[in-house]
C-alpha cells in the first residue's frame, strides 16, 4: 500500500519522462502529473503514450474499479529507451511506490531501483 505522496517522491531520481496518474473519480479521468521543467522529449512524447493506453486499458479491464464513486488511483509512470534517472541519485531503494518503466530497465533493478516494474514501449 501506498500514498500519494508517496507516488510524488518517486521522481526525486529522475531527471525527466517521469509522471504521476491520477484517476479523478469527480471527474471520472485520469489525469498526469509531471514537473515543468522536464522539457518535452521524445521519451516525454513515449510517456504520453503509455499514459493513454494504460488508462484505456484500466477502464476497459476494471470498469467497476473506475466509476464516479470509487476512490482515487494514482501510479507513479516513467519511459524511454532507458531510465532517465539522475545517476547520483542512485541507488534508489528507500521508495515505496511502484514505479511502471515503459520500456527498459536496469539489468540489475533489485539493488537500484527495486520498485521499478518494466512495462513494454508504448506504441
Amino acid at each position: 500500500s501506498y500514498t500519494l505522496e508517496d507516488a510524488i517522491d518517486e521522481a526525486y531520481p529522475w531527471k525527466f519522462s517521469f509522471a504521476v496518474m491520477v484517476y479523478d473519480p469527480t471527474s471520472d479521468k485520469f489525469i498526469a502529473y509531471y514537473p515543468k521543467n522536464q522539457g518535452i522529449r521524445s521519451s516525454f512524447i513515449k510517456l504520453q503514450s503509455g499514459m493513454r493506453h494504460l488508462s484505456f486499458m484500466l477502464k476497459k479491464s476494471f470498469p467497476e474499479r473506475f466509476t464516479p464513486t470509487s476512490h482515487e488511483f494514482v501510479v507513479a509512470i516513467s519511459s524511454g529507451d532507458y531510465p532517465h534517472v539522475n545517476l547520483k541519485r542512485m541507488p534508489h531503494t528507500t521508495g515505496k511506490a511502484p514505479v511502471l518503466q515503459f520500456g527498459s530497465v536496469f539489468r540489475d533493478t533489485e539493488s537500484l531501483y527495486p520498485n521499478m516494474i518494466a512495462m513494454p514501449m508504448p506504441g
